[in-house]
């Protein structure tokens, strides 16, 4: 199931922002870009999980006999197949072990960050401002925001172009881009070993970039102010979960500067969402009933497997019989109540192995009855009676229909 959810995950991901870099990524709607990426990577987390809401877009779908996909992503042919005793190596434990490996360094350079700001500030001159607080350390770094803070090298404050570098980290501020950052932060924890998440994080902190550049020279030069980026030395060492004034986006960055703005008459792209989602909500909602039938438990295999011998079909629908096909077919319904068409397919399956034909007839309230007879003669006498199904004491009896 969690395999399955990762992969759903990735390919909603992978379509929007294949539509993100072809149709959306060079215009210059910078604060639309930014809410059509976090609303995708939202959006690829929640749309595999429509399967849980009550209703569907497809129905009656029948399970391939022969192949059945185990909860555990094993597969088996048939339901003959005998479970090993000795599975050898447990991939499923490695595999999580190596996982949660990971999701536990996430966490460890999330706390590392969190607590690397806080020394900076603990150290610092706190200055409260209109808006923001300006932090001013002692220690080298470049100038970058992180929620409502700024902070500021005491030495650039001395820069020339203070009042720009800061005007640009005030709009991080303004705009809450540190929220962006942090969930994105947060997602990557558990879906660090997917690449995808990383090209949204460096999508998404370009586009603050584009945005905080272009309110920073809104006003004043955009040659001096590229020429402002040009000069800086990009190899200095960038905090964890912070937004920097001097980023690596640098062609890119004076690319969308000189770009005239977007005509407005491009925004319709942004329509392409509505259908695309739309699509996705309908494909995982028709895959639920697909994904039930096959991703069988193995318990209820292999009680099947042990349950369904000759004596059973030889008892058939006989209340005196100790096991029979009632009492089988009620006990595992009532347990697997998800996997009902399930069982009542491979019981019919595999009483025809043993010469006999059932039949389930389904009616309102949630009743039903079992007719049964042999297929290898069609004498009346050889014909049981129809059971009661939904009548089935404790103990297993059926009540005959009169």
């Amino acid at each position: 199931m969690i395999y399955q959810y990762f992969f759903e995950v990735s390919i909603v991901w992978l379509i929007f922002l294949i539509i993100y870099k072809f149709l959306l990524g060079y215009e210059t709607f910078f604060q639309k870009n930014r809410v059509y990426l976090i609303s995708a990577v939202m959006i690829g987390l929640l749309l595999p999980l429509v399967r849980l809401l009550p209703f569907s877009f497809q129905t009656d779908i029948l399970p391939v006999t022969g192949l059945y996909i185990l909860e555990d992503g094993l597969s088996i042919t048939g339901l003959n197949n005998v479970v090993s005793d000795n599975p050898g190596i447990n991939w499923s434990v490695i595999i999580l072990m190596f996982y949660l490996a990971g999701v536990l360094l996430g966490v460890s350079r999330l706390i590392y960050g969190l607590n690397k700001i806080y020394k900076l500030r603990s150290e610092a001159l706190v200055v409260s401002k209109n808006g923001y607080t300006l932090v001013v350390t002692n220690t080298f770094h470049l100038p970058f925001s992180f929620f409502k803070m700024v902070f500021v090298n005491r030495d650039m404050l001395e820069h020339k172009a203070i009042k720009e570098i800061l005007k640009h980290e005030m709009t991080h501020v303004k705009h809450a881009h540190s929220f962006d950052v942090f969930f994105l932060e947060l997602v990557t924890i558990f879906f660090w070993w997917n690449p995808l998440i990383y090209l949204y994080k460096h999508a998404i902190k370009e586009t603050h970039e584009f945005l905080a550049d272009q309110l920073a020279c809104d006003t004043g030069s955009k040659a001096g102010y590229s020429r402002l980026l040009l000069s800086q030395d990009e190899s200095s060492v960038q905090l964890a979960l912070t937004h920097q004034f001097f980023q690596s986006h640098l062609k890119n960055r004076i690319k969308m500067l000189d770009k005239s703005n977007s005509s407005n008459f491009r925004l319709f792209k942004y329509l392409i969402v509505i259908p695309v989602a739309l699509l996705m909500i309908i494909i995982f909602s028709a895959s639920s009933d697909f994904h039930d039938h096959h991703s069988i438990p193995e318990e209820l295999i292999v009680k099947l497997d042990k349950s369904m011998d000759q004596n059973l079909f030889d008892n058939g629908i006989n209340p005196t019989g100790e096991t029979n096909v009632v009492q089988l077919y009620s006990s595992l319904k009532n347990e697997f109540p998800k996997y009902s068409s399930y069982i009542e397919t491979q019981i019919v399956r595999k009483a025809k192995e043993y010469g006999y034909d059932l039949g389930f007839d389904h009616h309102e309230n949630g009743k039903y009855c079992i007719s049964q007879s042999s297929t290898e003669i069609s004498f009346p006498e050889r014909i049981h009676p129809i059971v009661k199904a939904d009548s089935i004491p404790d103990k297993g009896r059926a009540e005959l229909f009169k």
